[in-house]
């Protein structure tokens, strides 16, 4: 029988509540838009910083999450979330760029 540091490698995944053969266990509830908090101290001891990426599994019934990536500097985050955010002025790049600049 595997302990849980053997189980975790067989897997190739990290399942949230196994961490360095130890465990940590919290009690969340799910929001009613599907959100949940992940406990800070999980969070740290599994490097999961702001803007990380994760991807959930359901395997027989057990839910488990891993990072995808790593995490986006909050700049990158920024910029990401604005891309396209001024395509309702129907102009071009260089037009929104002239607006900018003065005539001084």
């Amino acid at each position: 029988m595997l302990g849980y540091e053997g189980a975790e490698k067989a897997l190739g995944e990290m399942v949230i509540f196994l961490l360095h053969a130890s465990i940590i266990e919290d009690t969340m509830r799910i929001t009613s838009k599907g959100q949940v908090t992940i406990p800070q101290e999980i969070r740290e001891k599994a490097g999961l910083l702001p803007n990380t990426e994760v991807e959930f599994k359901l395997t027989n019934g057990r839910v488990t999450l891993h990072a995808v990536g790593k995490p986006k500097s909050p700049g990158k985050a920024a910029v990401e979330g604005l891309r396209g955010s001024l395509k309702h002025l129907k102009r071009t790049t260089d037009q929104l760029m002239a607006l900018t600049r003065s005539d001084d």
